[in-house]
C-alpha cells in the first residue's frame, strides 16, 4: 500500500520487489497525481489498485477489494 502516490517513486519499487504476485493500492486525492501514476505504473497492468481517496479509507477500501 501506498498511502500518498504521489510521482509514484515508491510504489514502483514496491511492485519491483513484490513481483511476480504482489498488488500495490495507491491512494492519492490529487486526481492529476493519479493519473500521472497510473501512466507510470501501466507497466505493472493488473497488480496495480489505484484509488482517489484519502488514506484513512485503507480498511473500507480492502474490503470492497475483499
Amino acid at each position: 500500500m501506498d498511502g500518498t502516490l504521489g510521482g509514484a517513486g515508491h510504489a514502483r519499487l514496491i511492485l519491483e520487489a513484490s513481483a511476480p504476485d504482489g498488488l500495490l493500492i495507491g491512494f492519492d486525492q490529487d486526481g492529476q497525481a493519479l493519473a500521472s501514476a497510473g501512466e507510470r505504473l501501466a507497466p505493472f497492468g493488473k497488480r496495480v489498485v489505484l484509488v482517489k481517496r484519502n488514506f484513512a479509507f485503507l480498511e473500507e477500501c480492502w474490503q470492497r477489494l475483499g
